[in-house]
């Protein structure tokens, strides 16, 4: 038999994580892009530490759930792969690990991507 999943706040299975690293002027960094409507993360651009204008970075990990805050109300939701892992982004960016025994990050990610889809709501509401 089918049990229905529990309903849970989203604060019981997602914890924020900072994962900050001073810039290294000599060290290459690959820096994400979260795509809007929660079409996932990209690697934007690939600079040095001398050309980042900030004093640290937000390292990125396989399984975190991203969002870009400048971004949320288009959607810019991501779960991270390991394509992106070891990736960083900008203190604009949000990451919560996942409770990966009661939350498998992959739906959360497919859940806020169809979110729009399904109800026609804009990513305001």
């Amino acid at each position: 038999m089918n049990k229905p999943w529990p309903k849970v706040r989203l604060g019981e299975v997602l914890w924020q994580v900072w994962r900050a690293e001073p810039v290294d002027t000599l060290k290459p960094y690959r820096l994400l892009g979260a795509r809007w409507y929660a079409e996932g993360l990209f690697v934007r651009e690939q600079k040095f530490g001398q050309e980042i204008p900030a004093d640290r970075l937000y390292r990125v990990c396989n399984g975190d759930f991203v969002y870009n805050r400048l971004f949320a109300w288009k959607g810019s939701f991501a779960a991270a792969t390991t394509d992106v892992d070891g990736c960083y982004v900008s203190n604009e960016f949000a990451c919560f690990e996942v409770q990966a025994d009661r939350l498998e990050c992959y739906l959360l990610g497919l859940v806020v991507q169809a979110r729009k889809e399904l109800d026609g709501r804009s990513w305001r509401e």
